[in-house]
């Protein structure tokens, strides 16, 4: 409430023209902060909602992705991948799958900020990527339930290549195209919101820390399958 608001309701309570009771219910309402509308939470939920809320959507995300993952044949191999496997995955790879990209994105996001001289806190940093994960999620789901059946895998290279052309899979991705573009936005805004970073030093320090990610998941999920854990 600004200065000139409280003086005019005290004036009006002095002038007898407000009660005692309807100036301090007035002085209380307005000094009660707007809620933001939902549209400006879901835009930027990092600089609207409380961290423990950031942090039940990424864990609620990351439990709606095993799901996807051992009931539709979801697999998010990677820190920025998902794809349609040829069957439901296991449990303890989708859980594998979960950890490896939440961990090695939420540690090289830490790591690039601290380089970049502004260190943020890892629970922040897990927030982020937990939140952006969830249109990674949708992004799947959109490309599944267009996907047709007999579309999902391809057997061969030149299968895989053949597929990139048709109408559906060409359909499928570009349906997928907002939600990938919601994860790097959401991204960004978290990155920006636990650091504090901007400008170059903020682009400088995401690109490298998902590159980076990337290809460490990538290693990882490798190493871990030609060590036949997994069978």
């Amino acid at each position: 409430m600004s200065t000139a608001d409280t003086r005019r309701i005290l004036g009006l309570l002095a002038a007898g023209r407000l009660s005692p009771e309807e100036a301090n219910r007035l002085l209380a309402s307005r000094e009660q902060p707007r809620r933001p509308p939902w549209w400006q939470m879901l835009a930027d939920p990092f600089g609207h909602l409380p961290l423990g809320v950031t942090l039940a959507v990424g864990a609620l995300t990351v439990l709606a992705s095993l799901a996807v993952a051992t009931g539709l044949g979801l697999r998010f191999d990677g820190a920025l991948d998902v794809h349609v496997a040829s069957g439901p995955v296991g449990w303890s790879l989708a859980l594998l799958d979960q950890g490896v990209a939440l961990l090695t994105l939420t540690g090289l996001l830490w790591l690039a900020a601290r380089i970049a001289g502004k260190p943020g806190r890892p629970i922040d940093l897990l927030a982020a990527v937990g939140v952006s994960r969830l249109a990674l999620l949708l992004s799947g789901l959109v490309f599944a339930s267009l996907m047709p059946p007999e579309l999902a895998v391809a057997g061969t290279p030149r299968e895989a290549m053949s597929l990139v052309f048709d109408p559906w899979v060409i359909v499928a991705a570009l349906a997928g195209i907002p939600f990938v573009g919601a994860f790097f936005v959401w991204l960004t805004l978290g990155f920006r919101t636990a650091t504090g970073l901007r400008g170059g030093r903020l682009a400088a320090a995401l690109l490298g820390a998902l590159l980076a990610a990337e290809v460490l998941s990538k290693l990882v999920l490798w190493a871990v399958g030609a060590a036949g854990i997994f069978g």
